[in-house]
């Protein structure tokens, strides 16, 4: 089953512990593979980089098909800055409703304007960000130029 990561940053853990070391995190809008749920309150995943680990289950939506649909929508990733506000409306002086960091995956709805894009969430808001946040989405890493293949 697939999962969809819905909180900014979701630890992996090596056991389902939260004292626990951390083996990774995943990020806002990953879908994830679901491999086990050892215990109440945890799941195990497989990120799409293939790392393992458990995962709260606070921080994700076990809902393939939700899960499905997002990874069928055209996704772009947060790249500038460090951290990203989605806000209500095209307003910097609006409060975020979610703070993502870099690396997060968001959904272009539409432009809005100067500069302004608007995006939807995975749990089905809306919020505008600044078009320069986004970048392209890959689901693996992108290509090497042919030469830097050698």
């Amino acid at each position: 089953m697939k999962v969809l990561i819905t909180v900014p940053v979701c630890p992996l853990l090596e056991r389902p512990d939260f004292r626990a070391p951390l083996s990774d995190e995943v990020l806002y809008g990953a879908v994830c593979q679901l491999v086990g749920s050892p215990c109440p309150g945890w799941y195990r995943l497989r990120t799409p980089y293939r790392y393992e680990g458990y995962a709260p289950s606070g921080c994700l939506l076990p809902d393939e098909g939700a899960a499905e649909r997002w990874a069928a929508l055209p996704r772009r990733t947060v790249l500038r800055p460090n951290w990203c506000d989605v806000l209500p409306r095209p307003d910097q002086q609006a409060g975020p409703l979610l703070t993502l960091p870099r690396g997060a995956v968001l959904v272009p709805v539409r432009e809005e304007g100067d500069g302004w894009t608007q995006v939807a969430l995975c749990d089905g808001r809306r919020g505008c960000v600044r078009a320069s946040a986004l970048a392209e989405h890959y689901d693996a890493p992108a290509p090497l130029p042919e030469e830097m293949q050698q």
